[in-house]
């Protein structure tokens, strides 16, 4: 046996470099540290409580759960059943909010014509009741408070309401292969990006083939704010585009919504679809031959 060292061809040197290429290719791709999302999530923002400096991610993780039990608190206790409490106190910007989601989504070109819809974070059903029940046959409705979602009965004709889910959106189990349209507006904001993410895969899943995601809300600059009396934050436009990059969503447009007034955050409507899956086509081309040369061999 030899223990002399083996001199290293062109080849191997050459072979050894991809290697090290690829492995350092792999170790930045899984260093969390360079993921944008990591960075706004970790990123100094101002706490409105007492002007401190605090991180999304530390929030979230000291509050965990009770960041929503708070937010449900704050819509079963202070706000009423009416477009009144459902906008802030701002309900003289409902009637051009829903010019701007009529003319958006009359807009679509759907492959087929669109039969059912879902309205998240419906409330009362101010959207549902104007706009989505004329465009689709059946709607479906969805909200974390109880007596807002009464109402909407009380206003959606009762012919399109089929299905009423009260629940948060964080633990909502969306019917699968079910909607062409899945409405999502001002309540996205209350999610955290956690399970934001996992919202827009259950969204993926839910849509039928053509389906699309609409996620209309405020939208911030240059940096995401926190609102701890209604616990919800106000993503930049960067921060939303960060998180459908981590989800099974891909946002395909995103339109900025007109004629609001310019005291007001401005409002966004993202446009997603489901990201594709690549069939893999194996080559068994190559297989055959090797076994019919095998077989002759033989």
């Amino acid at each position: 046996m030899s223990y002399k060292k083996k001199k290293k061809t062109k080849k191997n040197k050459n072979q050894t470099k991809r290697n090290q290429k690829r492995n350092t290719t792999k170790n930045k791709k899984k260093n969390p540290k360079q993921d944008p999302l990591f960075k706004i999530q970790n990123e100094k923002l101002k706490n409105p409580k007492d002007n401190s400096l605090i991180t999304l991610k530390s929030l979230w993780a000291t509050m965990g759960e009770q960041w929503y039990v708070n937010s449900s608190s704050y819509w079963h206790n202070d706000m009423s059943a009416d477009n009144h409490g459902m906008l802030g106190g701002l309900e003289y910007v409902s009637d051009v909010d829903l010019e701007g989601t009529e003319e958006y989504l009359s807009g679509i070109q759907w492959n087929s014509s669109p039969t059912r819809s879902l309205d998240c974070g419906a409330g009362i059903g101010r959207v549902t009741k104007v706009v989505l029940s004329k465009l689709f046959d059946k709607v479906d409705i969805q909200d974390v408070e109880q007596r807002f979602l009464d109402k909407a009965k009380e206003n959606i004709d009762p012919e399109k309401l089929e299905q009423v889910f009260c629940c948060g959106l964080q633990n909502f189990d969306i019917p699968q292969n079910h909607y062409d349209l899945i409405w999502v507006q001002w309540v996205a904001m209350y999610l955290t990006d956690k399970d934001f993410i996992k919202f827009l895969n259950k969204c993926s899943l839910a849509l039928k083939p053509g389906g699309v995601l609409i996620i209309k809300g405020n939208t911030s600059s240059p940096k995401t704010l926190i609102d701890l009396d209604d616990h919800s934050i106000c993503r930049t436009v960067k921060h939303f585009a960060e998180v459908f990059k981590h989800s099974k969503m891909k946002c395909t447009k995103a339109t900025l919504q007109t004629k609001f007034p310019k005291d007001l955050f401005p409002i966004h409507i993202f446009h997603l679809i489901p990201i594709e899956k690549k069939i893999v086509k194996k080559n068994t081309q190559k297989k055959t031959i090797q076994t019919e040369t095998n077989k002759k061999q033989k």
